[in-house]
């Protein structure tokens, strides 16, 4: 089904800490995640900068948010972001041929939501929306820490077999 030579071979990638790689990893080969990460990161800005009127109309932000009346985020808007900035952290990091890599998608994802709320403050008239910067970094943390534990308990039940 899938061309198993692409997906994470250490002799492909030639460095020594990718003589490991966990089993999850090898579900989907690199090259069809790395053809959807450019497309997935796009689609994420181009989400984010939608004018507040079609955020509404999706449901992401109240009508008090936009006229900034509120600074109370509802909780799809918390949700939304929570899911697009960790899925996208979790795309980078099955990406990633070892752990430099996978700290260094996570680390773009932080600067990614940094980046589109600053854009955010500059093309319309709203205020800094640190909160969601926080959400990010939340979804982010919560995501790295997920994959850097299943790498754990992967290179654990490794061990275990070759005992």
């Amino acid at each position: 089904m899938f061309d198993h030579e692409e997906m994470h071979s250490p002799a492909r990638d030639g460095s020594a800490n990718s003589a490991h790689v966990p089993q999850y990893k090898r579900i989907l080969p690199r090259r069809i995640l790395r053809a959807i990460a450019p497309v997935w990161v796009l689609c994420l800005i181009g989400g984010s900068l939608l004018p507040g009127s079609v955020k509404e109309e999706l449901g992401t932000i109240s009508h008090e948010q936009i006229l900034h009346q509120t600074r109370r985020v509802t909780l799809k808007h918390r949700v939304v972001h929570f899911l697009a900035f960790g899925s996208t952290c979790l795309l980078l990091m099955l990406i990633a041929k070892d752990p430099l890599g996978e700290v260094l998608g996570a680390g773009f994802v932080v600067l990614l939501g940094c980046a589109i709320e600053t854009a955010q403050y500059f093309i319309y008239p709203i205020p800094f929306e640190w909160w969601d910067v926080l959400d990010d970094l939340y979804a982010t943390a919560a995501m790295f820490a997920a994959v850097r534990f299943a790498n754990h308990l992967s290179r654990k039940r490794e061990l275990g077999r070759s005992l």
